[in-house]
C-alpha cells in the first residue's frame, strides 16, 4: 500500500506527558523576504557540516575527513578555536552528527556516530578548553536500544535517538542511567505493508537541535513531514508530535530472504533539510520538493547537496508563526539564542562554501 503525499500520520500514543498537535485550522502565514550578509568567508571554513550558535559566535562541525572536526568562529566570523582532532584516541573524534552549546557553562556538546560517544568541550570560547566524554554506550543493547550515536543534551536529562521498535527516543539520567524509551514510530502501513519494521524505522532520518538553555529541542525528518518538539517539564521530557506527510513513493528492495529495504524514487518528497531550536521557536529549513525537482535545481548541480530558500518557524505548541524566504538556497541553518539572527551554510559558484546570516 502506497501512502499518498497529502495524507498525514495518525496520532501516536506514548507514556510520558504528551501533547499532540495537528494541522487543523491552519491560517496562512505571510512570507517574509530576507537578505543575507556574509558572516564566515570560504577561506576561513574547513569542511562545514553542521552548526549551532554559541552566544554571538558559531560552532561548526566538519566533515569526517577533516583533520579537526569542530571549529569556533567569534562574533566577527573569524576562526577563534579548533577542537577534536580526527582519530581513534580518547579525546579525538571520527564523525560528529550533533552539535550544541550550553550558555550556562560555555561548554559545547558533540555526538560521534562512529564512537557512540557524547563529547563535552568545556570553555569553548576561552583559551583553556578541555575535552571529556559525558556519555558512552554500546550502539546496540538487545532489542530496546539501537542508538546510532545521536545524543541530545538537556539540562536535566540526555536523549538518545533510538532506532528500534521500543521507541524513537531513549531517555537517560545525567549520569547515564536508562530511564525509558518513548515515542513509537509511525506504523509501516502508512508507507507500505511490505516493509519490515526495521526498514520502516530507517525511513525516519532525523535532524536534531537543542537550544543553548537545554530546555527546548526540535527533531525533524527528511523523508517525513512529522516534527517532534521536546521541552523540559520539571526535569522530564515533554513531547509534542506535529503531524505531517509520511514518506511517499518508497520502492521496496528485497536484499535477502528476510531483509526488505525502502528506497527513494524520483517522486519521493524531501521535507526538512535542517532545523534549529531557539529559546522560544523552532526553525525548519523546508523543501517539500521531490528528488527529481531537487536534482534539477541549480543548487544541486552546483553544490551536489539538497537545499532550499524556505524556512518555517514554529512556536513551542507547534503552530507555524512565520515563513521566511531567503535570498539564496542554503543547506544548513542555525538560529542565534536571542533569535535576532539566522545563520546558514551555502555553496556559491564564485565564493565556494560560505556562512551567511539574516537579520530576523
Amino acid at each position: 500500500m502506497k501512502f499518498k503525499s497529502g495524507q498525514t500520520i495518525a496520532t501516536i500514543f506514548f507514556s510520558l506527558l504528551v501533547s499532540c498537535v495537528g494541522n487543523k485550522g491552519e491560517t496562512a502565514v505571510e512570507t517574509e523576504n530576507l537578505t543575507s550578509e556574509i558572516f564566515v568567508k570560504s577561506d576561513n571554513l574547513v569542511m562545514p557540516s553542521f552548526m549551532t550558535a554559541a552566544g554571538d559566535g558559531l560552532l561548526v562541525t566538519n566533515m569526517s575527513k577533516a583533520d579537526t572536526l569542530l571549529n569556533y568562529y567569534n562574533r566577527d566570523g573569524l576562526p577563534a578555536g579548533a577542537f577534536l582532532p580526527n582519530g581513534e584516541g580518547d579525546k579525538e573524534a571520527l564523525w560528529l552528527r550533533t552539535i550544541q552549546y550550553d550558555a550556562n557553562t560555555g561548554d559545547a556538546y558533540c555526538s560521534d556516530i562512529d564512537k557512540n560517544v557524547l563529547f563535552r568541550i568545556s570553555g569553548i570560547t576561552s583559551e583553556r578548553s578541555a575535552v571529556s566524554k559525558v556519555f558512552s554506550r554500546p550502539s546496540s543493547e538487545g532489542d530496546s536500544l539501537q542508538i546510532p550515536g545521536k545524543y541530545l543534551w538537556f539540562k536535566n536529562f540526555i536523549l538518545g535517538y533510538n532506532a528500534s521498535m521500543a521507541g524513537m527516543f531513549a531517555v537517560f539520567s545525567p549520569d547515564g542511567k536508562l530511564i525509558g524509551t518513548e515515542v513509537q514510530y509511525p506504523d509501516k502501513s502508512l508507507v507500505d505493508d511490505g516493509l519490515t519494521e526495521w526498514a520502516n524505522i530507517q525511513l525516519y532520518q532525523p535532524n536534531l537541535s537543542v537550544n543553548d538553555k537545554g530546555d527546548f529541542g526540535v527533531v525533524t525528518f527528511s523523508d517525513s513531514g512529522m516534527m517532534v518538539l521536546i521541552s523540559d517539564n520539571d526535569g522530564k521530557p515533554d513531547f509534542k508530535i506535529i503531524d505531517g506527510a509520511a514518506p511517499n513513493d518508497i520502492f521496496l528492495v528485497q536484499s535477502g530472504p528476510d531483509f526488505v529495504q525502502g528506497a527513494r524514487t524520483k517522486d519521493s518528497r524531501t521535507h526538512a533539510i535542517s532545523s534549529s531550536a531557539g529559546r522560544e521557536h523552532a526553525y525548519v529549513l523546508y523543501s517539500g520538493k521531490t528528488s527529481e525537482e531537487l536534482y534539477d535545481s541549480e543548487y544541486y548541480k552546483t553544490a551536489h547537496l539538497y537545499g532550499s530558500p524556505e524556512v518555517k518557524v514554529y512556536d513551542k505548541d507547534g503552530k507555524e508563526v512565520r515563513r521566511l524566504h531567503l535570498d539564496r538556497w542554503v543547506h544548513q541553518i542555525a538560529v542565534s539564542p536571542d533569535e535576532n539572527w539566522l545563520y546558514a551554510i551555502t555553496d556559491t559558484p564564485n565564493d565556494g562554501e560560505i556562512i551567511v546570516r539574516y537579520g530576523l
